[in-house]
């Protein structure tokens, strides 16, 4: 009897532990520049993008600036090119513009199967170009749905609030787990970025700079999660080094408790 209670508490403590320890996944947001090196005028190197995606080992992945068959491009759907030629496999591509006889917009890349894509079409000055979020859903086993969601914003400030308080209001609606990350083309001190401050959770403090490549001097790419839903960051990086495309990719790990 006494054997089979130990066992008992024993299995118990396995479970908590398995339960305290969650799952961690790591995600990444990366403005590809139409996946051309800035310092070479015209090439076009989708590998070089799957490279640095790759060597990463993420597991979502936050596209800005993706062609799907261009001019200026090419044939082919980068989004999709990126996911096959990385690994990861899943994707969805969110139209922001018709662009150069095709489309551009915004994508996330995952190892985890994509459901449920919504484009939001995000608040723009008549005339100017349009600006989204793509939002989507992963199911991972034993945790359940979590949003992910990719975004990049306006260069006007003021738009880039309105764009802002629509992000902040939509997300803080949502009663599951979500990631959200792009290229925001704003600094942390600027007050537009206050709402995203005040209701989630950013992968770092330091604000290292992602912008340009080159001798980076601006922090406007960011990795966000909603508070109160049992994640956190870990291991939040810049990746420096990498002449893929004129932005950095900024790197986190989510841990989630179930």
């Amino acid at each position: 009897m006494v054997r089979k209670i130990t066992l008992l508490l024993f299995a118990l403590i396995v479970v908590q532990f398995m339960q305290g320890k969650g799952l961690e996944i790591r995600v990444m947001t990366y403005n590809i520049h139409h996946c051309n090196p800035p310092a070479q005028k015209g090439v076009i190197d989708v590998d070089a993008i799957a490279r640095v995606i790759a060597a990463n080992g993420a597991d979502v992945v936050f596209l800005q600036e993706v062609d799907v068959n261009t001019g200026r491009s090419g044939k082919g759907n980068q989004a999709e090119e990126i996911a096959k030629r990385s690994g990861l496999g899943n994707f969805v591509f969110f139209k922001a513009i018709d662009f150069s006889g095709g489309d551009y917009g915004g994508a996330i890349i995952s190892r985890y199967p994509l459901t449920g894509e919504q484009l939001h079409i995000l608040p723009v000055k008549e005339g100017e170009e349009q600006r989204i979020m793509g939002s989507a859903f992963i199911d991972i086993p034993q945790i359940g749905q979590i949003m992910v969601a990719t975004t990049h914003l306006d260069l006007d400030k003021n738009w880039r609030k309105l764009q802002i308080d629509y992000i902040v209001d939509f997300i803080v609606k949502q009663n599951v787990p979500v990631i959200l990350g792009g290229d925001f083309n704003a600094k942390p001190q600027n007050e537009e970025m206050k709402p995203l401050f005040e209701n989630f959770i950013s992968s770092e403090n330091s604000y290292n700079p992602t912008f340009p490549n080159t001798t980076p001097t601006e922090h406007i790419d960011y990795l966000f999660i909603n508070q109160g839903l049992k994640m956190s960051f870990i291991n939040h990086r810049v990746l420096s080094g990498f002449d893929a495309s004129d932005h950095l990719p900024v790197s986190a790990i989510v841990k989630i408790i179930k």
